[in-house]
């Protein structure tokens, strides 16, 4: 046996036991004052939709093998203070300045989204960080970076939208954004940009300190292991597409008529109760009970999508009649699809559909979000991918937090057999799932599997 050694014929093993053993000095912090009451609005909206606690003890967002593979960012320029660009640390609950260059800080102010006559000084950036879900998931980990970061985008409007004005961006100067941060932080996309009004803030304590660091910060990232898996993306998807200023912000919904929505008054009520189920009951799920849960469709979103038909398509799998038949009746005129299979109702089957996941085979319904592979991605738009990405994301948050207000379980399905739910569900060969939600009764807590340091269900 021949192993192989390119590369290697030229480093010494001093070289690679410095690389192992040598460990970067910690970094020291001293306080920043705040900066003004946009800002701390903003915390506020950072902490209570993203880091705040929820039913489940974690954070208020689901995410793939609870990776959570984005970085958030806070940009000032409100009048009578410098501009500023924090990082939010969700491990040290801090947010942090970043020393980033002058003429860099500009070019990230003069990138934010604007509207004519809308005041907005203050932006939260929300920037995807493959990798993250790469180094566990494989090529896969990329689709599960863009649905976490469109959960994480959608919770931050809905939390920024209960406390007064706001607006989600995914129409971005993107080369712009990623160019002016690259020094800092490498192998990014800017995913979505939440511009945010003025608002009365609540008094109360710091949720999130805010820091500088004392000396100057050594680039966020993991070298060649980063760029390698950044080196695995297309190039219209790495170097992003640069849409900015096509569209004006307006309230509309993920399915139009499907329900009364989430009221913005209880947006925060329902975030702190969402949680992912790990273990279904194999009972049926009252029709009633499932039009609830996912009446949460209707809820006006305020963002830059064109009123262009969606590219989200949805479709409801059931186990009986009379669940359809109240569902049907329910959201007659939305679009959204509801079939009955009886395959559905065999758990062992659910298992082998969805890659071995035993906690989902008591699961009684299931939601499939698809797109049209011709339009979708047969276009060449990195744009139009993007968008039918996130409307899925932001359907799916909606659907967590409409089963927490019905008392429905549900749980985000990560690996499953594409083809098997297409025929499932009723599919064409065109259409592309791009993501599956099982709902039913919690049948009590287990640790999903693809939490453990092995994704077991997903290939492994």
């Amino acid at each position: 046996m021949v192993v192989p050694t390119a590369g290697l014929a030229d480093v010494s093993l001093r070289e690679v036991w410095t690389s192992m053993a040598v460990v970067s000095e910690a970094q020291e912090f001293r306080p920043v004052p705040k900066v003004g009451d946009g800002f701390a609005r903003a915390l506020r909206i950072v902490h209570d939709a993203l880091l705040g606690p929820s039913g489940g003890a974690g954070r208020p967002v689901p995410s793939a093998g609870a990776i959570f593979p984005y970085d958030v960012l806070v940009l000032t320029d409100e009048p009578g203070s410098a501009p500023g660009l924090f990082r939010v640390d969700a491990v040290r609950r801090a947010c942090v300045r970043l020393l980033l260059p002058a003429p860099a800080l500009r070019a990230v102010v003069q990138a934010m989204p604007r509207a004519a006559g809308v005041t907005r000084d203050v932006w939260a950036i929300l920037l995807s960080r493959p990798w993250l879900s790469v180094r566990k998931y494989g090529p896969r980990g990329y689709l599960y970076a863009q649905l976490d970061t469109g959960h994480a985008a959608t919770s931050l409007l809905g939390g920024a939208l209960a406390t007064g004005p706001a607006e989600l961006h995914l129409k971005l100067a993107r080369r712009q954004i990623q160019k002016a941060l690259w020094g800092l932080l490498p192998f990014r996309e800017p995913h979505s940009v939440l511009a945010i009004g003025p608002a009365p803030v609540e008094a109360g304590p710091d949720l999130l300190p805010v820091v500088e660091p004392l000396h100057a910060v050594r680039t966020d990232s993991h070298g060649d292991l980063e760029r390698f898996g950044w080196a695995m993306l297309p190039d219209g998807l790495a170097t992003g597409a640069d849409t900015p200023g096509t569209s004006a912000a307006v309230p509309t919904s993920v399915v139009p008529g499907a329900g009364p929505g989430i009221p913005a008054g209880d947006w925060l009520r329902w975030t702190r109760a969402r949680r992912s189920c790990n273990q279904f009951r194999a009972r049926p799920v009252a029709g009633s009970a499932l039009s609830d849960a996912l009446g949460a469709l209707g809820t006006r979103l305020v963002t830059d999508l064109d009123g262009a038909p969606s590219e989200l398509r949805l479709t409801l799998v059931v186990t009986t009649d009379e669940v359809a038949a109240a569902c049907r009746a329910a959201w007659r005129g939305t679009g959204v699809d509801v079939v009955v299979s009886a395959p559905a109702d065999d758990p062992d089957h659910i298992r082998r559909l969805c890659m071995g996941q035993r906690h989902l085979g008591g699961a009684k319904a299931f939601l499939v979000c698809h797109v049209d592979g011709r339009t979708t991605l047969g276009r060449g738009s990195t744009q139009v991918f993007r968008e039918a990405l996130f409307r899925a994301a932001a359907a799916a948050h909606l659907v967590y937090l409409g089963a927490a207000r019905a008392g429905v379980a549900v749980t985000s399905v990560g690996g499953y057999d594409i083809d098997g739910w297409r025929l499932l569900a009723g599919l064409g060969p065109d259409d592309e799932p791009v993501y599956l939600m099982a709902l039913g009764e919690d049948g009590a807590g287990r640790v999903k599997q693809d939490r453990a340091a092995i994704a077991y269900a997903h290939g492994e």
